[in-house]
């Protein structure tokens, strides 16, 4: 919802009037919110699957792990963390327009240093702290089920294949959309001049790659999740509610 309210509007002005019209603050402000939304977006992801690790792997101790003091703490430190992820870039002002994909955004070659701390940080830990939780839960469900049917000979039942696909599409998408730039971006902290070898094309799909990423959990959640279903309904039915009440109100006043 950040990068669609602010980031996304610039670059839809940019893209009709062919240049970066808009003044040096509105640069910055939708650079850093792009960062900022985006990079709390895969630590999301990341202290998501932790969740789901200790949930199932070790239930015993989760109840007192993620109280809800505790989940909100674990929220700030998220946000956090994407803050902490943009501040460095803007000292070292990597933030500049990019007439290809027609945004402020992060010029990686700027500063081959923090752009390896950054994919190291922001895409290869997350990467694999989210395959090894997963990696567990699976193999800990197979063990569980292997032993509960093992004389029964029962098959799994299509709500827990359903389970195991959501928790491997969810990774999948993930690896997808920031794959490519997580690659680019160890590339480019190597050897800088290698960034002319990539077309201009390829560049704009790895990039908004990235951002659509931010949209695709509500989606897969959405499709394959009557839980997150119902309560998309609920908040749609709420809002609904809530815009019919004020346009109310504004007619008895007239």
């Amino acid at each position: 919802m950040g990068v669609a309210a602010y980031p996304y509007q610039t670059t839809l002005i940019s893209i009709l009037h062919g240049d970066w019209i808009l003044e040096e603050d509105h640069c910055r402000a939708s650079s850093a919110l792009l960062v900022i939304c985006n990079a709390s977006s895969v630590y999301n992801i990341t202290a998501i699957a932790i969740n789901r690790y200790f949930c199932i792997c070790h239930s015993a101790r989760y109840e007192k792990m993620y109280s809800k003091r505790n989940t909100y703490i674990i929220i700030g430190i998220v946000w956090t963390l994407g803050i902490s992820t943009w501040l460095p870039m803007q000292v070292l002002q990597m933030f500049k327009y990019d007439p290809v994909v027609y945004a402020c955004t992060v010029v990686r070659s700027a500063n081959p240093v923090y752009t390896l701390i950054l994919e190291l940080v922001h895409f290869v830990t997350p990467t694999i702290v989210v395959l090894f939780c997963y990696i567990n839960i699976w193999i800990l469900i197979i063990q569980v089920k292997y032993r509960v049917r093992q004389d029964a000979k029962e098959k799994l039942k299509p709500n827990e294949l359903r389970q195991f696909f959501i928790m491997f599409l969810v990774f999948t998408v993930y690896i997808v959309c920031w794959g490519p730039s997580g690659v680019i971006g160890l590339i480019l902290s190597i050897n800088p001049k290698l960034v002319e070898q990539f077309s201009e094309w390829f560049a704009i799909i790895t990039y908004f790659l990235t951002y659509f990423h931010s949209s695709m959990n509500a989606i897969i959640y959405g499709t394959f999740n009557k839980n997150f279903r119902d309560e998309y309904k609920n908040i749609i039915l709420s809002f609904s509610a809530e815009i019919f009440h004020v346009f109310r109100i504004a007619c008895r006043k007239k």
